[in-house]
C-alpha cells in the first residue's frame, strides 16, 4: 500500500513513498532523544503524521488537533486557547534539530510547514559511499609544543561516521602509578575530560555520578545499555619519573570495536593539559569540532599544587555521604594559592550556594560568599559555568530574584550544554514559576545526562507532579522505589501525588513509611497529619501536628505547620504560619504555586499578597 506523498515540490509520482516507509521514519523520529524528552510533541507529530498516511491529510484542523491531541473539549476555540500553535512550533524546531544531527542521515525527511499542519515526506539525498562504509587507517603523529615536552602518540586510531548524535561516558580510569594516594590525580583527570566532552553542544555526555558506578567494571555492552551511550572512554594513568602518561580508548557500546585508542605524555606539574588533549582527539573521532580547554583561559594555567588542592576538592565532594564543607576548603587553599585559578573560584561559589538552598548554618553568609567567588570567578574567565549556576541559586534561592537568576542558569548551561546539576536546578526554578512544561524537560534532560541518579529521578517525578501530571509521577517514583526502596523522598512525592488524586489512606501509608525510614521531620509530618484528616484518621493527625510541637525551634517550620492546618478549616492559623515562612526566608515559600497541597487556599487574598511577597507573581 502506498499513500500519496509529494517529494517536497507538492507533486506526487515518481517520488512516492510507502507508508510502511513513512511509518518507519516516525518510529525512528519518535525515539530520539529530543522527541523522547517531549511528549505533547511527539503525540501532536505521530497525529498528524498517521492522520496523512491514513489518507486524511485534508482533514487536519487546528481544532481537531486539540481535541484529538489535547484533550479539549468539542467545543474547543483556538482563537481562545493557542495550546495546538505553540506546540506546532515546538515540533517544527525539534524536527530541524533531529534532521541537523541524528537524522542527517535518514532516507525521508518529515516536516510540518509553517502555517498548516499537514505533514510533508521527502526522501534526503543518500549518504555517500565514504560514509556509509567504515573505514579504517593508522596516523602516528607527534606534536612539538612551544614550552613543554609534549608527546602524542596515537597507536590506534580508527574512525568510524557516527550516525546519530554521539553519546560518550567517561569510565574511571585505571590507577597504575603504583601509589594509592594519585586516586584523586587519576578520578580527576577523568571527571576534567567529562567536562570538556559535555562543552560541545552536538554531544550528550553520562555525568560523573552515573559513570563513575562502573568502576572496575568492563562490560561495555552492558554499561551503554544503562547509561544509554553509544561510546564509552576507558583509560589508564602511570608515572614515569616526572612524567604523567595517560593512554585513552574509545569503544562502541554496541560492537565492543576501538574507535582509537592514544597515549599522551606530560609532566606532571602539566597534568590539567592532558584532559582538554583527550577530549579534542575524542570529539574530533567520532566526528565532531574540538572541544575548548575545560574553562581553562589561555594563558590561566594553574599552578600545579592548587591544581592538586582543587582535584582534592572535587574528590573529597563526590565521596558518599557528603563533604561540601570539607571540599570547599580545598577549594579556598587553592584559590589562595593562585588568584587566578577561576575553577577554584567557582567551585567555592557553587559550594556556597549550594547551602543557600538547604538552609543549613548561615544562608545569608553563604549567599554573599556564593557571590563574590562566583564574581571573581567570571572576571577571570567568563566562561566558568559553576559561577553563574552560583549567582543563579543566591539570587533566587536567597533573594528570590528570578530576573536576575534565570539568565545566569541560561548562561551556564549555554557554556557548559551538558551539565547535569544545572539542568536539575534550572529545572527546579522553572516549576516555582509555573512553567511546568519547561521544568519537565529540563528534569528529563538532567535525567539523560544522569541517569542512574535516584535524586535526578526523583526530580522529574516532583516535576510531574507540579505539573497535576499525577500518574506519570507516581510511576516515575516506583521505578526508582524498584530500584532503592530506602530512597524515602521517592515514597514522599509517591504519596504527595496519591494525596493530591484523592488516594488518601494509601497517601498516610508512604508518609508513614518515611517518617519509619527519617524520624520525625516536619517536611514529612506536615503531608502526614494532612491526609491523615482528609483521610478521616483525626487522631493520628493530632499526633502529627504534635510531633511537630516537640520538634526543637530551630527546626520548625512555618510553611510545613501551614499545611497541617488546611484540613481543619482554620484559614487564619494557615496564615499565620506562611507569613513566618516568609519572614523566616524558607526556601520552600518559593514553592507555593507549584505544589497542589495549596489549591484548597489558592484563591484567598491573603495567598495573592504572600505570592506578591515572595516574587511569584
Amino acid at each position: 500500500m502506498f499513500a500519496r506523498i509529494t517529494d517536497g515540490s507538492g507533486q506526487a509520482g515518481a517520488s512516492t513513498i510507502s507508508s510502511d516507509e513513512i511509518t518507519a521514519q516516525l518510529d525512528a523520529v519518535l525515539n530520539s532523544r529530543r522527541f523522547a524528552n517531549s511528549h505533547r510533541a511527539s503525540a501532536l507529530l505521530r497525529f498528524v503524521v498517521e492522520q496523512s498516511v491514513a489518507g486524511k491529510a485534508s482533514e487536519i484542523k487546528e481544532s481537531m488537533i486539540g481535541v484529538a491531541v489535547f484533550d479539549r473539549s468539542p467545543d474547543y476555540d483556538p482563537g481562545a486557547d493557542p495550546v495546538v500553535r505553540v506546540r506546532a512550533g515546538r515540533v517544527r524546531s525539534l524536527l530541524e534539530e533531529y534532521y541537523l544531527h541524528e537524522g542527517r542521515l535518514d532516507p525521508i525527511r518529515i516536516e510540518v510547514p509553517k502555517g498548516a499542519y499537514q505533514p510533508t515526506f521527502h526522501r534526503q539525498s543518500p549518504p555517500s559511499q565514504v560514509m556509509s562504509r567504515p573505514r579504517k587507517w593508522w596516523i602516528p603523529v607527534l606534536l612539538s609544543i612551544s614550552g613543554a615536552i609534549l608527546v602524542l602518540a596515537i597507536s590506534t586510531l580508527v574512525l568510524r561516521k557516527p550516525t546519530g548524535m554521539p553519546s560518550i561516558a567517561v569510565l574511571p580510569f585505571l590507577n597504575l602509578t603504583g601509589n594509592a594516594s594519585d586516586e584523586v590525580l587519576v578520578d580527576g583527570l577523568a571527571e576534567e575530560l567529562t567536562t570538556v566532552l559535555a562543552q560541545s553542544k552536538d554531544c550528550r555526555v553520562a555525568a560523573r555520578s552515573s559513570a563513575f558506578q562502573f568502576r572496575g567494571n568492563r562490560d561495555v555492552r552492558s554499561i551503554g545499555e544503562q547509561l544509554g551511550t553509544r561510546f564509552v572512554i576507558e583509560g589508564s594513568v602511570r608515572r614515569e619519573g616526572e612524567r604523567l602518561i595517560v593512554t585513552a580508548q574509545v569503544i562502541e557500546t554496541g560492537t565492543g570495536y576501538h574507535l582509537y585508542a592514544g597515549k599522551f605524555e606530560r609532566p606532571v606539574d602539566e597534568a590539567y593539559a592532558i584532559p582538554g588533549e583527550i577530549g579534542r582527539t575524542t570529539l574530533t573521532a567520532v566526528g565532531l569540532g574540538p572541544a575548548p580547554h575545560a574553562g581553562i583561559a589561555p594563558g590561566k594555567a594553574p599552578l600545579p599544587e592548587a591544581y592538586a588542592l582543587y582535584l582534592q576538592g572535587r574528590y573529597v565532594q563526590n565521596q558518599k555521604g557528603g563533604g561540601t564543607r570539607r571540599a570547599m576548603e580545598y577549594y579556598r587553599r587553592a584559590a589562595a594559592l593562585d588568584p587566578n585559578y577561576a575553577q577554584a573560584y567557582g567551585a567555592l561559589a557553587l559550594s556556597h550556594a549550594r547551602f543557600t538552598f538547604h538552609q543549613s548554618g548561615n544562608p545569608a553568609e553563604d549567599a554573599r560568599l556564593a557571590r563574590e567567588n562566583a564574581l571573581r570567578a567570571i572576571h577571570l574567565v567568563e566562561q566558568t559555568p559553576e559561577a553563574h549556576l552560583a549567582l543563579a541559586l543566591a539570587a533566587y534561592w536567597r533573594d528570590w530574584n528570578w530576573a536576575e537568576a534565570e539568565p545566569h542558569f541560561r548562561r551556564a548551561l549555554e557554556i557548559l550544554p551538558g551539565y547535569g546539576f544545572g539542568h536539575q536546578a534550572y529545572a527546579l526554578g522553572l516549576m516555582t514559576r509555573r512553567r511546568f512544561e519547561d521544568s519537565i524537560i529540563e528534569s528529563r534532560r538532567a535525567l539523560d545526562l544522569d541517569p542512574l541518579s535516584y535524586a535526578v529521578s526523583n526530580d522529574l517525578a516532583t516535576a510531574l507532579y507540579a505539573g497535576r501530571r499525577f500518574d506519570e509521577s507516581i510511576q516515575r517514583a516506583d521505578q526508582v522505589l524498584a530500584i532503592a526502596p530506602n530512597f524515602f523522598y521517592a515514597r514522599l512525592i509517591k504519596g504527595s501525588a496519591l494525596a493530591a488524586k484523592g488516594n488518601y489512606h494509601e497517601a498516610v501509608g508512604e508518609f508513614r513509611q518515611v517518617t519509619a525510614a527519617a524520624g520525625n521531620v516536619e517536611g514529612v509530618l506536615g503531608r502526614l497529619a494532612m491526609a491523615c484528616a482528609l483521610a478521616g484518621l483525626r487522631g493520628e493527625a493530632d499526633k502529627a501536628r504534635a510531633a511537630m510541637d516537640a520538634t526543637p525551634l530551630q527546626e520548625r517550620s512555618g510553611i510545613y505547620r501551614a499545611m497541617a492546618q488546611i484540613p481543619l478549616g482554620d484559614r487564619d492559623q494557615v496564615f499565620v504560619y506562611l507569613n513566618k515562612a516568609v519572614e523566616s526566608r524558607e526556601t520552600d515559600i518559593l514553592f507555593l504555586d507549584a505544589d497542589p497541597i495549596w489549591d484548597p487556599v489558592r484563591s484567598d487574598p491573603r495567598f495573592l499578597a504572600i505570592r506578591k511577597r515572595v516574587g511569584l507573581d
